[in-house]
């Protein structure tokens, strides 16, 4: 899937900016931006042990059971203490990139100073490494994240962008779509299929003792019938001396 060509299949091309007075975008645009530049530093606390004279006030209780409080819907995958930190940090950290990449429009619309496209890859790849961060402490691939993602924008709009499927969500069928399992294509299944079989056709895996040689053949079989080709079967373990053949009768399947 080319996410860059499908996100712009559901992109809005229409720009309204006569609707809002500038002045009042300004005052909005550095409103986020204060609010989100208070995260840095708590992120920096937080996570660095960077302190500032700001988080000196003793009262109340501590953020040490901050972690505990991230409890996972009924079915889904639970939360620990260290998936739970992870998680914290890396919204807090995609929220501060993003106050970054508001500065930097900031100082075009209000400052007059010319765009950094430099400035921006830069932002944008710091959010992609929280989003990293994030993905590995949940389990949820970037590849997961763009097909759902995709999945429920066609929902949304089945042909292409349109206002009015904007502004008249049915967001119950756009909830219904997230929570589908995942579909694995049939070239991922293959390929799911010859990465076990080389596993189970290795040394330590298929000779340890006849149960684990029949698993390597059915293995076999079955990248045989996907592949259309005549199995190569490991025939019954020899003495030690001799293993190397039967290496040899799984060698192709890792090609």
């Amino acid at each position: 899937m080319n996410y860059q060509a499908e996100a712009a299949v559901t992109e809005s091309p229409q720009f309204y900016g006569e609707l809002l007075r500038m002045k009042q975008f300004e005052s909005d645009l550095l409103g986020a931006i204060y609010a989100l530049q208070r995260l840095d530093p708590i992120k920096k606390l937080l996570f660095y042990g960077k302190k500032e004279k700001a988080f000196r006030n003793p009262i109340g209780i501590d953020c040490n059971g901050m972690p505990a409080l991230l409890k996972a819907k009924e079915g889904d995958e639970p939360i620990n203490e260290q998936i739970a930190v992870r998680i914290i940090h890396g919204i807090l950290g995609v929220a501060t990139e993003a106050c970054e990449m508001l500065e930097l429009l900031s100082k075009s619309v209000t400052q007059n100073e010319d765009f950094d496209r430099i400035n921006l890859m830069e932002e944008s790849g710091d959010i992609f490494w929280y989003l990293a961060c994030l993905s590995n402490a949940t389990g949820i691939s970037f590849e997961e994240v763009q097909r759902i993602n995709i999945d429920k924008l066609r929902k949304r709009y089945p042909n292409k962008f349109t206002e009015f499927d904007a502004i008249n969500r049915n967001v119950e069928a756009e909830r219904t779509v997230l929570e589908q399992k995942p579909v694995i294509d049939a070239d991922t299944k293959f390929q799911r299929i010859r990465e076990v079989t080389a596993i189970q056709c290795s040394p330590g895996n298929f000779d340890v003792n006849e149960y684990m040689r029949g698993m390597a053949n059915g293995l076999i079989l079955a990248q045989a019938i996907v592949d259309d080709k005549e199995p190569k079967y490991i025939e019954k373990s020899e003495p030690p001396h001799n293993v190397g053949f039967e290496i040899d009768a799984c060698a192709d399947l890792e090609d």
